[in-house]
């Protein structure tokens, strides 16, 4: 647009025609009012070529990226976070799009390292998790309304610690040069009492 009195709206452009699931990249110069015209100039100094944006569709489906059946012991973290993935029906990615994280079984006080995310620019949302005290599945849950292949759920195998303590169990009484019966059993257990074997 020109630059006239007053400058209220210099520079200003509006842009059609733009595609849905396409990656775009702005370039502007300007000519002043004696036909003089800059250089190119990329928006953010990015490189052309680069996306400086991109239109997407309506989120329509989700996946997961990485992070499932991981194992771990009790009441530590996870190594790798929970990645989810939104995207178009062209498969393009979905920046924006809220996605909600819920615990369906935290084995006794696992815990999300936050609430719902919002996906980045490549449509990605990712939790970290730490495991409850007790050994067994976990079962962290990701999902959209309507979207296709929600919900998706995480399994997590919660193993026992390092050994705390053990537990010995047998008969009150023998006889003598007779077997135990029932025989003597000893048990390991972790800090929060779960077997280990």
């Amino acid at each position: 647009s020109q630059c006239l009195n007053p400058l209220t709206d210099c520079g200003v452009i509006t842009v059609t025609g733009l595609t849905i699931s396409t990656d775009y990249h702005w370039q502007a110069r300007v000519r002043d009012n004696k036909g003089g015209v800059s250089s190119w100039i990329s928006y953010g100094n990015n490189q052309t070529g680069e996306r400086d944006f991109r239109i997407s569709g309506l989120a329509a489906n989700i996946q997961i990226i990485s992070g499932n059946n991981q194992t771990a012991v009790v009441d530590t973290s996870l190594t790798e976070p929970f990645v989810i993935k939104v995207t178009d029906a062209q498969s393009q990615p979905v920046p924006g799009y809220t996605v909600t994280w819920t615990i369906l079984q935290g084995k006794n006080g696992g815990t999300l390292s936050g609430g719902n995310t919002v996906t980045d620019s490549e449509g990605l949302s990712s939790r970290d998790y730490k495991l409850g005290k007790t050994t067994g599945t976990n079962i962290i849950r990701a999902t959209g309304s309507g979207l296709t292949g929600a919900p998706i759920d995480f399994n997590i195998e919660g193993l026992p610690g390092s050994i705390s303590y053990f537990q010995v169990t047998g008969p009150s009484y023998a006889i003598v040069n007779q077997n135990f019966s029932p025989g003597i059993t000893i048990r390991a257990y972790d800090v929060y009492n779960n077997v280990k074997t």
